[in-house]
């Protein structure tokens, strides 16, 4: 047995529920899944950092590559084996990565991770200590410049609304799920430029967010490429330019 999203399931209820996820999101040309896909190489060796469902595992897998899939939940890995079995060259672990030699890997793909992490700056330069030389990270996470967001913040009662959240955080904070973090394309990539990383590819995904209300669409997509840089997510190809080393006060 496992869950999603909190609840039991059993192994039926769980492949078809996955799979139906899978299917949706690969039939829709506007999920960051074709994006990110892209991007992935051929023939190397890959760490799925945070893999989740395995998805994504599984993909770059089929394209020819060696996949170690990671994650710090018992219950996701437990899906993963479950929904797909034993496979060549994909191995599923409830592992951190601190378990894994110095550049040891061509790739790194992290997808919806990062807002997730209190500690940015030691997750990246981890990232950075496993790959190797001139190896690639993908990574993917929300954008925080989208109308969705900026217009959460127009209430005439944020105070409130903050207090609110402030309490609900502090009794039920769940790190699966609640996004601790986030940012704007310029800043994130100071970030990781600063961590030893050049940007390669900067790509806008998902559509432009708006509130789930009339009369707004929840997501529109436009053509025109300054608009479209206020997408519900983003998505980066880096390059390991330079081992760093930062102090944990830093």
């Amino acid at each position: 047995m496992a869950k999603l999203y909190g609840i039991e399931k059993n192994e039926k209820e769980i492949k078809e529920f996955v799979q139906e996820y899978v299917n949706r999101i690969k039939s829709n040309k506007y999920d960051r899944y074709h994006d990110i896909m892209s991007l992935v190489p051929t023939g190397k060796t890959i760490l799925d950092y945070g893999c989740g469902w395995g998805h994504f595992s599984i993909a770059m897998q089929q394209c020819g590559n060696t996949v170690y899939a990671i994650d710090l939940f018992q219950n996701e890995i437990d899906i993963c084996n479950l929904v797909w079995g034993k496979q060549e060259n994909l191995i599923f672990d409830c592992e951190n990565i601190s378990g894994y030699n110095d550049k040891h890997f061509d790739c790194v793909l992290s997808n919806q991770v990062i807002e997730h992490v209190h500690n940015v700056g030691n997750y990246l330069l981890e990232i950075n200590r496993v790959l190797k030389d001139n190896g690639d990270l993908i990574i993917s996470l929300p954008n925080i410049l989208n109308p969705r967001f900026f217009l959460s913040i127009l209430s005439v009662n944020l105070e409130d609304r903050l207090k609110d959240h402030s309490k609900k955080i502090l009794e039920k904070y769940d790190k699966a799920h609640d996004h601790i973090n986030a940012w704007d394309p310029y800043h994130f990539v100071t970030l990781c430029s600063s961590l030893g990383f050049v940007l390669e590819r900067y790509i806008p995904t998902e559509g432009i967010a708006f509130p789930f209300r009339k009369p707004f669409k929840p997501y529109v997509h436009l053509n025109n490429n300054r608009l479209r840089n206020w997408s519900y997510t983003m998505t980066f190809l880096f390059k390991k330019i330079k081992s760093i080393n930062i102090d944990n006060n830093d």
